[in-house]
């Protein structure tokens, strides 16, 4: 009935309160249309004609009043259901809920009959917590997290099937009347300890919350309602886990943030919008906006590497690239392109960048003026020590640049703390938008004076971009305009998740998959104590069997991609903790992993 909202449930029922302007109920049905469910029973109660009213206006929309409301709980109303019900199969979802259709659409590719949805425990509020067995059924339920080993926090959406369905009524009716304020969440409890299974399916990173008081909805029209969709027409969106190192795995909040009315980018609207943009970025970085600015460029990460590269060298100086591994490889390369003066430090791919060896460099080289290094090494999972390159740069009279494509966003960040003068990302790796968007971050005293170094490129010149921002507001070029609108969503969802938070969850991601590779006996090419947290490089197996395109091709039919390795002296295939995934997706990831081996023969533990 929403007694606990008071007033504001005098003359309608909870279902009804506006949840961002919009009535829960009325939310909850449209996200269903959009998912494919066809007909929508509500059973009602406290105000029942407003359901009925609601039920005349949307033909796909049936009552079923309970008497008893007052008196009963959930699973009475449920029970009170069965004869509208039927024999279907159906799904099972509470009044007070908003939450984003991936929910629904999760639910229905579960092949299991009967699932209830959970989600990782949260911080936010005393939930219904649930523990599941190895085979993933439901065991136990609490609301006192410390008597459950919880697997997460009950949703409030399930799929029951009508054989399942029609026992719980029959065990119900067995209880009845002392059973008239049971909840049904305990009633699918007793069924699944006792008569048939219940399984637990768990949707990670999923945008949801439960309404019971004036707080919640508070909470949920600042921290959750934002990021839903606004356009359901096309929702039915499959989710696939990329466990490869970019582009990263979205929401569907980011990718519909794509679907907007048709705008010129040359726009004062559009130009707003980038500016605020540019402003965000800088935080992220933690860079103060006094001394740095960012440039966007339309491009992929590598675009970046070209721009610092030959915008950046004075004539008559050299680069130092502190090289152990593709990335930096690429730098080198781009210096030989554009023929500028360089030394390539090379040292081994499978451990951080020699201080000692960077020192000497520049000890015999005064006329280094940028040096450069990759601050993770995606191709290995190799994370390099940038403070103290950055020191060392600086105290050599050298500005610092280092490409942060795969690990801005994901792993904390300071450019001042970190001796940092010029990073790098693209929209797509750690702010978990869409390709097409890349950036530099810098200090703009240094932008400003590269006015009179040498003009090596035309597109690709950092002081022609950030001086027609300056001046414009615009893009020299025509920006990305879509990639555009998902990075500021995903952005949204960055601050919204918090750094902290974000970075805790990637670094669980990273652990869960070094749990699971341990437990099929796969072995990692890098030291645990020198990994990003990022990325797992993981030796092939020696055994006849092997062949990483038919695992990952079994992989991708299941939804998930892994990807090949970047040692050219070794073979290895990688493993990635990027983007909108969370344990649950690694749990399930395993699962597909060790069909897969022994789909193809693949001896399990792994040989080597």
């Amino acid at each position: 009935m929403g007694t606990r909202f008071g007033s504001m449930t005098e003359d309608i029922p909870k279902g009804f309160i506006p949840a961002g302007n919009r009535p829960m109920v009325l939310r909850s049905i449209e996200t269903l249309k959009a998912c494919g469910i066809e007909r929508i029973i509500i059973g009602t109660g406290y105000h029942k004609e407003k359901y009925e009213f609601l039920a005349q206006e949307i033909p796909c929309v049936e009552c079923v009043f309970s008497p008893r409301f007052a008196e009963t709980n959930s699973m009475y109303t449920l029970y009170h259901c069965r004869e509208c019900i039927g024999d279907d199969d159906f799904l099972l979802l509470e009044s007070d809920l908003v939450f984003e259709p991936r929910a629904i659409t999760e639910l229905l590719a579960c092949s299991e009959p009967d699932v209830m949805l959970i989600t990782p425990v949260t911080k936010f509020q005393d939930q219904y917590y649930v523990e599941s067995d190895a085979e993933g059924r439901l065991t136990r339920c609490s609301v006192h997290r410390e008597e459950v080993n919880a697997k997460g926090e009950l949703v409030g959406i399930h799929k029951l099937s009508h054989v399942f369905y029609k026992r719980m009524c029959e065990d119900y009716e067995q209880q009845l009347p002392g059973a008239d304020k049971l909840g049904y969440e305990y009633q699918l409890l007793r069924m699944s300890q006792n008569v048939m299974p219940v399984h637990v399916h768990c949707a990670s990173h999923l945008h949801w919350y439960e309404i019971d008081d004036a707080q919640d909805l508070a909470f949920a029209e600042k921290h959750v309602i934002p990021f839903l969709p606004t356009k359901l027409n096309d929702m039915n969106i499959k989710r696939n886990v990329l466990l490869n190192p970019g582009p990263a795995t979205t929401t569907d909040t980011v990718k519909m943030a794509q679907v907007v009315p048709d705008i010129c980018p040359r726009e004062k609207e559009f130009a707003g919008m980038m500016k605020q943009l540019r402003s965000d970025l800088l935080k992220v970085v933690h860079a103060p906006s006094d001394r740095y600015t960012s440039v966007l460029f339309c491009g992929s990460g590598t675009i970046n590497i070209d721009i610092c590269l030959n915008s950046l060298l004075p004539e008559g100086k050299k680069v130092l690239v502190v090289n152990n591994g593709a990335y930096s490889t690429r730098a080198v390369e781009i210096c030989q392109y554009y023929g500028l003066p360089h030394i390539d430090l090379k040292s081994s791919v499978y451990e951080p960048a020699p201080l000692d060896a960077v020192e000497q460099a520049l000890n015999e080289n005064p006329d280094i003026a940028l040096v450069y290094t990759t601050h993770h090494e995606t191709g290995t999972g190799v994370l390099n020590p940038i403070r103290e390159i950055g020191a060392l740069a600086h105290a050599h009279g050298a500005i610092f640049v280092t490409d942060t494509t795969s690990s801005l966003g994901m792993i904390p960040l300071d450019v001042v703390k970190d001796n940092v003068d010029f990073c790098m990302a693209s929209a797509q790796k750690g702010l978990m938008a869409m390709t097409g968007l890349s950036f530099i971050i810098g200090n703009e005293r240094v932008i400003r004076e590269s006015k009179d170094y040498p003009r090596r490129s035309y597109y690709c010149n950092l002081y022609l971009q950030y001086d027609f921002f300056e001046r414009t507001g615009e893009m020299h070029f025509t920006p990305p305009v879509q990639t555009i609108y998902a990075t500021i969503q995903a952005l949204k969802e960055y601050f919204a998740e918090g750094e902290e938070a974000k970075f805790a969850r990637h670094h669980r991601v990273y652990e869960a998959l070094h749990d699971g590779l341990d437990q099929l006996g796969f072995r990692t090419v890098i030291k645990r104590e020198w990994e990003s947290g990022l990325v797992v490089s993981v030796l092939y197996p020696n055994d006849e069997n092997w062949n990483f395109e038919r695992v990952h091709d079994y992989c991708y039919e299941h939804g998930f991609t892994i990807y090949p390795g970047k040692i050219s002296t070794t073979n290895t295939f990688r493993l990635c903790s990027l983007g909108a995934i969370d344990t649950p997706d690694i749990e399930a990831f395993f699962v597909v992993l060790r069909d897969a081996l022994v789909a193809t023969g693949v001896s399990i533990p792994i040989r080597y």
